[in-house]
C-alpha cells in the first residue's frame, strides 16, 4: 500500500484524532444522554477535464495498450469539487448530498455569472470560482456558509454537528473557525498527508486502528466505540 507519509506518522495522527473523538463523545454524552453525536466530514478534491492520457487506461488482455487522444490544454483545466460524508448517512435518496464546485475563472467575472444562471446547476450544487482553480480560505468559508444548517440556540446545541476538516491552510484560519463556531458546530482537525493514493480507503483505516493497538477498551465500549474495540 503506497500512502503519502509514513505509517509511523498515520498512526500518531489517527491516535490523536481518535483520542479527540473519544473525549468529544464523551462530553457530548454528558451534555445529551441518549443521544448519538454527528460527524461531517469535508474535503475538496481537485479535478482536471481533461486527463485520460495521463492515467491508466483498460484494455483486452494480451492486446496491446489503447491510445488516448485528448486536448492536452485541457489536462491543464483544473476545477476542484468539495464533498461531505455525514455519519448519519443521506437520509433523502432522492436529492443527493450538498456539493460545491469550484472552477478556475476570475471572482465577479462573467464566467460566474454565467455558470449561476445556467438551468442545470441543480439547488443542492454550488458553484464558485478561483483564479487558480484551487480554495482559498474565504472560498471554503462560502461554502461552509452555504453548506453547514445553523443551529438556532442552546436549546438545539443537540443538533451541532462536529465538522472534520484536515490541515490544507485553507481550513487553518480564523475565519473558518468562526464561521463553524457562529453556525453553533465544534470544529475539529485530522493529520493532513494520511490519504490512501493507491488503496481502498476502508481497508487504510481499519489498518491503522488496528495498528494502534488503542489500550483503554472499556472506556472505548463505555461511550459508544465497541465497533472498533473488538
Amino acid at each position: 500500500m503506497q500512502m503519502k507519509v509514513s505509517w509511523q506518522k498515520i498512526t500518531r495522527r489517527v491516535r490523536v484524532l481518535l483520542t479527540n473523538i473519544f473525549r468529544l463523545r464523551a462530553f457530548f454524552d454528558i451534555c445529551h444522554p441518549g443521544c448519538q453525536p454527528r460527524f461531517l466530514s469535508l474535503d475538496q478534491k481537485p479535478s482536471w477535464f481533461n486527463n485520460a492520457g495521463l492515467t491508466d487506461t483498460y484494455g483486452r488482455k494480451g492486446c496491446r495498450a489503447p491510445h488516448v487522444r485528448e486536448n492536452f490544454a485541457h489536462t491543464r483545466q483544473r476545477y476542484t469539487i468539495l464533498t461531505g460524508v455525514p455519519s448519519w448517512g443521506h437520509e433523502d435518496p432522492d436529492v443527493p448530498p450538498k456539493v460545491a464546485i469550484l472552477f478556475k475563472a476570475k471572482p465577479g467575472g462573467r464566467t460566474i455569472t454565467r455558470l449561476r444562471a445556467c438551468e442545470g446547476v441543480k439547488p443542492w450544487m454550488k458553484i464558485q470560482v478561483q483564479e487558480n482553480g484551487s480554495y482559498r480560505s474565504q472560498d471554503v468559508v462560502e461554502a461552509l456558509e452555504w453548506m453547514l444548517p445553523q443551529v438556532p440556540d442552546a436549546e438545539h446545541s443537540r443538533d451541532s454537528m462536529i465538522v472534520l476538516l484536515d490541515w490544507f491552510s485553507g481550513h487553518l484560519t480564523e475565519e473558518v473557525a468562526d464561521l463553524v463556531k457562529r453556525k453553533g458546530h465544534v470544529l475539529l482537525f485530522h493529520g493532513g498527508r494520511v490519504h490512501p493514493v493507491h488503496s481502498n480507503q476502508r481497508y487504510a483505516s481499519s489498518r491503522v486502528v488496528g495498528e494502534l493497538a488503542y489500550p483503554d477498551r472499556e472506556r472505548m465500549e463505555a461511550i459508544g466505540t465497541g465497533a472498533l474495540a473488538r
